[in-house]
């Protein structure tokens, strides 16, 4: 493969886009829940189901990765079409394995998958194991690892297929690391459920830290947090924080990552061809040619 004139081979600008709108959902919650900017903490609290405009904005910030994740996985198709009909066999296979991939995270995200899971383990085994026994935390890390392998095969069998070219680089590294980092996260608190004296889990231990700092910025918030320790769906409010907050932020970091990463690879399948006598794709190659 070769690299894109310099006008053409960066669509990196596209991670911009999660940032801005986390930017704005953190700014739009410190004038409403913080703040209490003319008066619209109470009118969310009257009008929504939840009394903080960040549990909504962090919510559909959720819904955003859906379609994203959608469009990477329809690139990842049109990107191995190009390459099949350029007779490059590894730029195809490492688009349909990625894609393969990128579909599993898709409806474990929005479906929940691993929640199903311990629901039929429980059954299959006659009993009722919680959700965070051994056994379903070694599970989950299964399940999570065996996700993960085909994402990592796809980017680590083909590197050569788009490590030469620096924003293909910087988008998959960008979302594999988001997402390594938000799943490992949310993994990780689970193990460490009941490990903490006063806190059940480590979400809510940083979480509470994190609103710790809140109430020093804004002492009027601590009157919502506290009429009800348990407000979302009977879980601690500073779970929710950390669970929607920061890692649906990671995770759309993530998918806008992976978004980069095959748009750059459409360009450089889409910029003309090699002269003859390029470097050959095949595994042997030193260097892979779309």
């Amino acid at each position: 493969m070769h690299p894109l004139p310099a006008r053409t081979r960066s669509p990196v600008w596209l991670l911009l886009v999660p940032l801005v709108l986390i930017g704005l959902s953190l700014a739009l919650t410190a004038a409403v829940d913080l703040y209490n900017v003319f008066g619209l903490r109470e009118v969310v609290a009257d009008r929504s189901l939840f009394p903080f405009l960040w549990f909504s904005l962090f919510h559909w910030l959720q819904v955003l990765q859906w379609p994203v994740g959608g469009v990477v996985i329809l690139l990842c198709g049109i990107n191995a079409g190009l390459a099949w009909q350029a007779g490059r066999q590894r730029a195809r296979l490492m688009h349909l394995v990625l894609g393969a991939g990128m579909v599993l995270m898709l409806v474990e995200d929005a479906g929940d998958v691993r929640h199903l899971i311990r629901i039929y383990v429980n059954r299959a085994l006659l009993a009722d194991l919680g959700d965070f026994s051994p056994l379903i935390i070694m599970i989950e890390l299964a399940y999570f690892a065996a996700i993960a392998a085909v994402m990592l095969y796809a980017l680590g069998r083909f590197w050569r297929v788009w490590w030469p070219h620096v924003a293909a680089r910087i988008g998959f590294l960008t979302g594999i690391g988001c997402y390594a980092l938000a799943t490992g996260s949310s993994w990780l608190g689970h193990a460490l459920r009941g490990r903490f004296e006063e806190y059940p889990d480590l979400y809510t231990l940083v979480g509470t830290y994190v609103l710790k700092a809140v109430y020093w910025l804004a002492p009027g918030y601590r009157e919502i947090l506290e009429k009800d320790p348990d407000l979302i769906y009977g879980t601690p409010v500073q779970f929710v924080v950390m669970d929607h907050v920061y890692e649906e932020s990671v995770e759309l970091i993530g998918a806008f990552g992976l978004l980069v990463g095959v748009v750059a690879m459409l360009l450089v399948l889409l910029a003309p061809a090699r002269p003859a006598g390029a470097a050959a794709d095949t595994d042997h190659g030193r260097t892979e040619h779309p």
